[in-house]
């Protein structure tokens, strides 16, 4: 099963968050190693049944440079100057057909390949410069092959749940410490439970235009409990930052141009978006939040 947030290659199926990578239209992910072998694969070879029939000339034969007999030497029948293929008999069209390729020569290579001891152990950084061991002399780390593409793996995995789970909620409690105490000093604490009941209504308005915006352009690369997560986290985050900004007496025209702002960097951070992405999506965010309003106020919900 893969890890939630992980960038899975559609080529190796690995896991690529921690590593150059491409997206197409889809929002598949290949990473750059993969892309590059598929560049140098080479095209196939011709079938000589895919080639279109020769044109010959008025003489009867196809006029090449260089020097030709004026006679077939096989059938001894007169060939046109500079003509290499005799129309009476056939002889030398064998020229025309594409040899069968030749299998492509298998690069020989060493049955163990060299290993290169990285310059510090990377469980405990222990120098290991000049050791000839395959543990560390310090931890009793392995340091062969295997041992380091099982730790850097483990290490990468660890980065991946970081970012998709820890740096969310850490951004959502981060936000609610700093909105909800400022919001209940200027409207009470009886309000409190309605605009959290609000918030929760706007993320349910993300996750909708997430889903728009994955069909139009998007696409999905992460499950939707994660992606809603992530939309609490920046969304709480922002009001926090709006809240504290209000409180130092910042005028609300430089807090929105900061919530937008803020938003904005955390979709390219923790989505994973590109920049007209990002912009995409907080437009798509924007026209969704007005058509609600018409509709509510057309309805009178609103006064």
């Amino acid at each position: 099963m893969n890890q939630p947030g992980a960038k899975i290659c559609i080529r190796c199926g690995e896991d690529c968050s921690d590593r150059p990578r491409l997206k197409d239209a889809s929002g598949r992910y290949m990473c750059k190693a993969c892309a590059a072998r598929e560049a140098r694969v080479p095209a196939a070879p011709i079938d000589p049944s895919d080639l279109g029939p020769i044109m010959l000339d008025d003489a009867g034969a196809i006029p090449l440079a260089g020097d030709a007999p004026s006679e077939c030497p096989k059938c001894k029948a007169k060939m046109s100057e500079g003509a290499v293929l005799c129309v009476a008999c056939g002889h030398g069209a064998e020229r025309f057909i594409p040899a069968t390729p030749a299998e492509p020569e298998r690069l020989s290579r060493p049955s163990r390949m060299r290993f290169a001891v990285p310059a510090k152990c990377p469980r405990c950084s222990y120098d290991l410069k000049g050791v000839k061991s395959e543990r560390c002399p310090e931890c009793g780390e392995l340091i062969t092959p295997a041992a380091m593409r099982r730790l850097y793996s483990e290490r990468a995995r660890r980065e991946v749940y970081v970012k998709s789970y820890v740096i969310p909620a850490a951004l959502l409690f981060v936000g609610l410490a700093v909105w909800v105490p400022v919001y209940a000093m200027e409207h009470g604490a009886g309000d409190v439970v309605a605009e959290i009941i609000g918030r929760i209504v706007a993320v349910a308005l993300g996750l909708l235009a997430y889903f728009i915006c994955g069909i139009l352009w998007l696409g999905f690369d992460a499950p939707w409990h994660l992606t809603a997560l992530r939309l609490l986290g920046i969304q709480n985050f922002g009001m926090g930052l709006v809240a504290g900004l209000d409180l130092m007496g910042v005028p609300g025209l430089l807090s929105l141009v900061a919530w937008v702002l803020v938003t904005y960097v955390l979709l390219m951070s923790l989505m994973d978006m590109e920049s007209q992405d990002a912009i995409g999506f907080l437009a798509v965010v924007m026209i969704i939040y007005m058509a609600l309003f018409f509709v509510l106020l057309s309805s009178g919900l609103l006064g």
